[in-house]
């Protein structure tokens, strides 16, 4: 039987998942779509270093975990899109009243239909980054990526 290094399993506490690194005793608990925002780290080991050598070899094998969530696990470990796409929606919807336009004056200004805005707002359309940055453009904003 082959060793896996990494280990994902369903928390005790509802909603939340284990991440194991077996080889370095590593465990990461998260909140379901929320990794980035809930991590807890355990160190099995104890959590004191000896050098800055080791501190630095924990913080590689933390990424290393965290990179094969991302790409292993990414529907548990981050945002799913039907969130990401209602975050969006409703940050557009609160600029364009704050702004006091109509959807169809958006749409006007933007170059694209009403019916795309509403559904951009409701959370149904995942929108591109062109037609994202022709709306910002529209209301006067500007996009920040993190």
């Amino acid at each position: 039987m082959i060793k896996q290094r990494f280990i994902l399993q369903p928390s005790r506490k509802p909603g939340f998942w284990v991440a194991t690194d077996t080889d370095h005793g590593i465990v990461i608990t998260f909140k379901e779509h929320d990794f980035n925002g809930s991590q807890k780290v355990t160190l099995l080991n104890g959590d004191t270093f000896g050098s800055v050598e080791e501190a630095a070899a924990v913080s590689t094998h933390l990424r290393e975990l965290a990179d094969w969530l991302s790409v292993e696990h990414y529907d548990i470990a981050m945002p799913s899109l039907a969130v990401q796409r209602g975050q969006l929606g409703k940050t557009i919807r609160n600029l364009r009243i704050r702004r006091e336009l109509t959807q169809e004056e958006l749409a006007r200004r933007a170059g694209v239909t009403q019916c795309n805005i509403a559904r951009i707002e409701a959370g149904k359309y995942s929108v591109g980054l062109d037609v994202l940055n022709r709306i910002c453009n529209a209301m006067g904003v500007s996009i920040e990526i993190r």
